[in-house]
């Protein structure tokens, strides 16, 4: 089951506000960003090494970036 094409519209939309260099890619600092934000809305506070463990796990190529399919798999 994937997703749904407006799923991916909202997500790429949602990528594209937290690129704020415009670069194509999540930097750890952007990623800190938008799950700092994400999970204060469910009052859960992450940790530097909480967050690093997910960019470790979303990181499929390793290059230390998130990019726009890498993001999908995590959201």
């Amino acid at each position: 089951m994937g997703l749904e094409s407006a799923d991916k519209g909202v997500l790429m939309a949602e990528f594209k506000e937290l690129d704020k260099d415009g670069s194509g890619y999540l930097s750890r600092d952007e990623l800190k960003y938008a799950l700092t934000r994400l999970y204060e809305n469910i009052d859960l506070k992450l940790t530097d090494a909480d967050i690093q463990s997910l960019l470790n796990q979303a990181d499929k190529n390793k290059d230390g970036k998130i990019q726009i399919e890498e993001f999908m798999t995590l959201i």
